[in-house]
């Protein structure tokens, strides 16, 4: 119960930043599903990966979760809520996101401390996340209208789709590893 709480202050104080830092416009998609992405660093150490995908879900899903409920106070008769394919690209690419994480982590803990192999999952989200914020604009800007061209949606979920085939052979490969 204590690890519950202690996990629900920080992603409610994260929810209510994010609702005021961002405001009506952390319904844009194009800031949604990133942040749905944010599971990839909330992975548990753990050996098994399901409950931890789900632990680290569950935590985005909380944290989106106070963000809209702040964002809707006070209410007016209508929710302002993301609109269906935008909630279910961030949800998927959440999940297999997160997926690839716990599989990466769990592969790493045979050879390393469940710390280290934590830190390493998450510094190399965080040189994505550099190489991302670095990139020149006109690099940064092609991606973004080329996402535009093929549509966010198909986007979200061509990449999805390609996450869940690494995690496919992510798992294969943990469950080769743990029969050794």
């Amino acid at each position: 119960m204590g690890r519950v709480f202690a996990q629900a202050i920080p992603a409610v104080a994260l929810g209510l930043f994010v609702r005021y830092w961002r405001g009506f416009s952390m319904l844009d998609p194009f800031f949604l599903i990133p942040f749905a992405c944010l599971s990839v660093i909330m992975i548990p150490n753990r050996t098994r990966v399901a409950p931890a995908v789900i632990r680290a879900c569950a935590t985005v899903f909380g944290i989106v979760s106070v963000a809209l409920i702040a964002l809707n106070i006070p209410w007016e008769g209508f929710l302002l809520l993301p609109e269906w394919t935008v909630a279910f690209d961030a949800i998927f690419l959440s999940i297999a996101s997160a997926t690839a994480a716990a599989a990466v982590s769990s592969l790493f803990l045979f050879r390393l401390k469940p710390a280290s192999a934590k830190w390493i999952v998450r510094a190399f989200v965080f040189a994505g996340l550099l190489a991302w914020r670095f990139t020149p604009i006109p690099a940064s800007n092609a991606i973004i209208e080329k996402v535009m061209d093929w549509g966010l949606s198909t986007t979200a979920l061509t990449v999805g789709a390609a996450l869940v085939l690494v995690d496919i052979a992510l798992l294969r490969l943990l469950s080769r590893a743990a029969v050794r």
